[in-house]
């Protein structure tokens, strides 16, 4: 049978002044990649249940905890004087659900992967601490944090720490 794979998405406020509403939104480029795997994607909306996130997760084999922010709560942009605001001050109900998920995923040792956003949720929920000094703390040797590129368009190389499940799965030492 194929694995069937959630993938959280996030709820867009709509356009202001106009009569478009909310409406849940996933990029085509977490979905195609499950499906040329031989996976079922199943988009997972954004929702504060935790008895739900787990009904969920007992019926997939997998999670993708997605990338984007999508309007944060204040319906302004998500960088305040152009630092990033915090994962819960992005989006509070988003915070709440994907935590959720998370959780219920790690409590079942479920295979997780976290894409940008999704990989900082992952590590605040199992406890870790982000740091969003690093803009100040680091050269970024040029590299952009919000590239002029579409998101998904490689516009950096990333360096796979030798020995690491990733290296050894790609078989390379770069990738872009």
């Amino acid at each position: 049978m194929d694995p069937i794979i959630g993938i959280s998405c996030f709820c867009n406020l709509g356009k202001r002044n106009t009569d478009e509403g909310p409406y849940y939104r996933i990029e085509r480029h977490y979905i195609e990649p499950i499906i040329k795997c031989g996976g079922i994607p199943f988009i997972i909306p954004e929702f504060i249940n935790e008895s739900l996130s787990e009904k969920i997760l007992n019926n997939i084999d997998g999670l993708v905890m997605s990338g984007g922010s999508g309007d944060s709560d204040k319906g302004d942009r998500i960088e305040v004087e152009g630092r990033p605001r915090t994962l819960r001050g992005q989006n509070k109900n988003r915070y709440i659900a994907d935590s959720f998920l998370i959780k219920a995923a790690l409590k079942r040792n479920m295979p997780l992967l976290g894409i940008c956003r999704g990989m900082q949720m992952i590590c605040e929920t199992a406890g870790g601490k982000l740091n969003y000094k690093f803009l100040d703390e680091i050269d970024t040797g040029g590299v952009l944090h919000r590239q002029k590129s579409k998101g998904n368009i490689p516009t950096h190389t990333i360096s796979l720490k030798e020995g690491s499940q990733l290296q050894k799965i790609l078989g390379v030492s770069e990738v872009k």
